[in-house]
């Protein structure tokens, strides 16, 4: 087995990665044999260059190599529900720019790799059911449904963004992946009126398990909390924000 990365943690509350004695490979679950990466759970494109301590893990070099190519299908489709905040707004337009200028080479033979960002964004939005359009700070902004395979698809890879975030952070856990995932849209919630129910349940959970709790921040990008439950150390949650307008509760062994 290779080496492990390199700990970026430097604050005291989290375990190092040489403590947490990794054996297994989070994303498949299987011992951490043959070629080895360090996989950013989080993935880079969310973080500005200079944010700091982002969580990693090793995992096998395959399973590193699927996760990636899944990243920035996620980013984009988080920036997309999070696209009022302005930040994640500029990422969209920057990602959008890029694939109408491979527009020019759609149709020709053999040039897939310049039209890469033109294919993402056709497989994002083919599918989108529009709905209604809602006022949210003096404008009309159309709102939009993804199809089931693409929410099942970003629901997919947050739990294990979740899941990896939970081992990171709990010793000797091995949680599985979520049992309920719970999502929450800030803005939106508030224009239904749905705003503060759909809080009680990520508030009466987080109220639980204090003295375990972990947390770390990136401010205006991406916020995460977590903690056991129980003494059974894959019993707990993770709640993760990003962009100060979308959050997911994750629980593990039905906290």
């Amino acid at each position: 087995m290779n080496a492990a990365p390199t700990d970026p943690y430097h604050e005291e509350n989290y375990p190092t990665l040489p403590s947490l004695k990794m054996g297994i490979c989070y994303i498949c679950d299987k011992p951490l044999t043959g070629k080895v990466d360090g996989d950013h759970i989080i993935p880079d494109h969310f973080f500005r260059k200079t944010d700091e301590c982002r969580p990693q893990l090793p995992v096998h070099h395959d399973c590193n190599n699927a996760k990636s190519r899944d990243d920035k299908f996620a980013v984009l489709e988080l920036q997309t529900l999070c696209s009022l905040n302005p930040e994640a707004e500029a990422g969209l337009v920057s990602f959008l720019k890029l694939a109408e200028a491979e527009k020019p080479y759609a149709h020709l033979i053999g040039q897939r790799h310049k039209v890469r960002n033109l294919r993402l964004a056709l497989t994002m939005f083919e599918h989108i059911q529009e709905g209604l359009d809602l006022p949210v700070q003096g404008k009309d902004i159309k709102s939009f449904r993804n199809a089931p395979k693409t929410a099942d698809r970003i629901n997919a890879y947050v739990g294990q963004l979740c899941k990896g975030l939970y081992v990171r952070n709990v010793a000797d856990a091995s949680p599985g992946l979520p049992t309920k995932m719970t999502w929450i849209n800030y803005e939106h919630a508030k224009l239904h009126g749905s705003y503060e129910k759909a809080l009680g349940p990520i508030i009466n959970i987080v109220n639980t398990g204090t003295a375990s709790r972990f947390t770390q921040q990136w401010p205006g990008r991406v916020l995460y909390f977590g903690s056991r439950v129980a003494e059974n150390r894959d019993k707990g949650y993770i709640f993760i924000e990003f962009y100060e307008s979308l959050g997911i509760l994750a629980r593990f062994g039905d906290a």
